[in-house]
């Protein structure tokens, strides 16, 4: 068919006419001179020199330009196919929320059921339309297009693997509906909540109820040097019915503990188990449900980062701050951080003192006092709420002492009234946490808030040590990692995906989004330097009870593609390109002597 506003363009078919009239005319030849004529084909009806008209003779040479002609003039006025109907595009948002990966009880995943329905939708456009695929999650993903063809559209649905934790498709949507020009927008999903969704959003929702079984919680704590490291587990229902499951862990490709255990609806279970030191990675699992994404987590060994600690403070005051052992020093405070070791001032990490030193690296907290008058301050107190270094600290019931002879610099992190008590400043690069704080007169080092104090500012060093900040991650968490000095780094994930480099700053090197769960390995320089385990962990996405199937149709149409956007003009333009070239090749052997 074509389009009414390009009718106009149909008087380009005069070009074949124009042919034709060519044809009529005798064509001027040049002159041969040969020994007899009787040798050649019809040498009286060689048509002479001159412009006048001859008898029309069919020949395939005529017939080849006029059909050339003919179909450059449909191209030119924008011809589609007859039924097929105007161009559209179709614009699909596919949820990647892991949910979507969920089977059904005897069929195919809610992945795969929009899959099909997207198959199905792009089969019935009309010839010449057009298909772009977007993707969810926290940034939405352009599967395929903007506007690809139907063929690559389908195509790509095979990389389409949902396993993300639960985000907004808001992003995803707005993307769609900018690409679609506020036309219809086709969303599938396993939720159907159409209310929040604009009205130009054909929701069509394929989930379908489900009990599930998720591992909820899973880590692995070290003790001391030579002691066992201990996993902690714990598995949650999502079942309005008591469930079964047997739990299995795997080491070194052996099963090193198999366990049955019943969960109650809803209800939760922890478990608790001993691994041998310098055990490797470990894999636990549950014996697969619905969703299989949250029934395994990897756990490896957390990388020993061991913080230097050492302190000149006096005597007395390490022991009025319980900082000091049985035999003196500072063994109290090596029992409460873990991974910890006495070193020399000058090569600790984390260092307490009675002022600020002139040099050194180490993170320092400066218990100042003097000789004189004393002043006593009771709650309220004005603290910075949101920095680390007081993080779960609230100094309630503390009496704080202070010197009038000491005067601290710095930013206020602990203020009694207009006068600062503790502050943060920066010597020569390194963090000073100061304290004015008689030790004798406060009661601060026996409330619960003083070994919190200490294990948040041990921690604020630590995280600053070359080395991954966690090695066993949860869907969506950042992967961190501090290096010596600047490299560029790569990522490589479990054995048959590529391998990416991924950039960092001034050393450090974070991902936002290191992939979805497995195995990670990290090197520079062709040096390993870190394995990180990343696991499913998403209550929103495990509770498969409130999926169920819906649809709300849009407000708008699909949008309608102009006719030259479409695929007839393309075709028209090769047939009439191959029948001029089989018209020269007809005329060159013509003319061949």
């Amino acid at each position: 068919m074509i389009s009414i506003p390009a009718t106009i363009s149909l008087l380009a078919l005069l070009a074949v006419p124009a042919v034709v009239v060519l044809h009529l005319f005798r064509r001027r030849h040049r002159p041969r001179v040969v020994s007899a004529v009787f040798l050649w084909r019809e040498p009286g009806r060689a048509p002479a020199a001159g412009r006048k008209l001859d008898r029309l003779r069919r020949s395939a040479s005529l017939l080849l330009e006029a059909a050339a002609a003919a179909l450059l003039a449909l191209a030119f006025a924008g011809l589609t196919f007859p039924g097929a109907g105007d161009p559209r595009h179709l614009v699909a948002v596919l949820d990647a929320s892991a949910s979507m990966s969920a089977r059904g009880a005897d069929g195919p995943s809610a992945a795969a059921r929009a899959a099909d329905l997207v198959r199905e939708r792009v089969a019935a456009l009309p010839s010449g339309s057009r298909v772009t695929l977007i993707e969810s999650g926290p940034r939405a993903k352009i599967l395929s297009g903007p506007a690809a063809f139907p063929a690559d559209a389908v195509s790509a649905l095979a990389r389409y693997d949902p396993r993300d934790a639960s985000h907004d498709l808001t992003p995803a949507l707005a993307l769609a509906l900018e690409i679609s020009r506020e036309g219809r927008v086709l969303l599938l999903t396993d939720l159907f909540e159409p209310d929040a969704l604009p009205p130009e959003v054909e929701v069509l929702s394929v989930g379908e109820p489900a009990r599930n079984v998720a591992i909820a919680s899973a880590e692995r704590a070290r003790g001391g040097e030579g002691e066992k490291e201990r996993a902690r587990l714990a598995v949650r229902s999502y079942s309005d019915e008591t469930e079964r499951r047997t739990l299995s862990v795997r080491a070194a490709g052996e099963t090193v503990l198999e366990r049955a255990i019943e969960i109650e609806p809803s209800g939760r279970t922890a478990l608790a188990f001993d691994l041998p030191p310098g055990s490797p990675a470990i894999e636990v699992a549950l014996d697969s449900d619905a969703l299989a994404i949250d029934d395994r987590a990897l756990l490896v060994p957390e990388p020993r980062r061991t913080l230097r600690v050492a302190s000149t403070l006096p005597e007395e005051t390490s022991r009025a701050l319980a900082l000091a052992g049985p035999r003196g020093g500072i063994g109290r405070l090596l029992a409460l951080v873990p991974d910890s070791e006495e070193s020399p001032p000058g090569a600790a990490h984390f260092l307490l003192a009675p002022r600020p030193p002139d040099s050194g690296a180490a993170l320092v907290l400066s218990i100042e006092s003097a000789d004189g008058e004393r002043r006593d301050f009771a709650p309220p107190f004005l603290t910075d709420k949101r920095h680390p270094l007081l993080d779960g600290v609230t100094l309630d019931g503390v009496v704080w002492s202070v010197s009038t002879a000491v005067s601290l610099g710095g930013l206020p992190l602990v203020s009694a009234g207009n006068e600062p008590i503790m502050t943060e400043g920066d010597a020569g690069g390194r963090r000073v946490f100061r304290l004015n704080l008689d030790p004798a007169r406060s009661n601060l080092a026996r409330s619960p808030d003083w070994p919190i104090l200490l294990l948040n500012a041990a921690e604020m060093k630590r995280r600053e040590l070359p080395g991954p900040a966690r090695a066993n991650l949860v869907s969506g968490e950042p992967l961190v990692y501090r290096g010596e000095d600047e490299a560029a780094f790569v990522l490589a994930r479990e054995p048959g995906e590529d391998e990416r480099e991924v950039p960092a700053r001034g050393g450090v090197l974070v991902v936002d989004d290191p992939g979805p769960p497995g195995l990670v390995r990290l090197s520079a320089r062709g040096k390993a330097l870190a394995e990180f385990a990343i696991r499913f962990a998403d209550p929103a996405e495990s509770d498969l009870r409130g999926r169920r199937p819906g649809r709300r149709e849009a407000r708008a149409a699909l949008l309608e593609i102009d006719a030259e956007e479409s695929r007839s003009a393309a075709g028209l333009l090769l047939a009439a390109l191959l029948l001029a070239l089989v018209d020269w090749f007809v005329l060159a052997r013509r003319r061949e002597p």
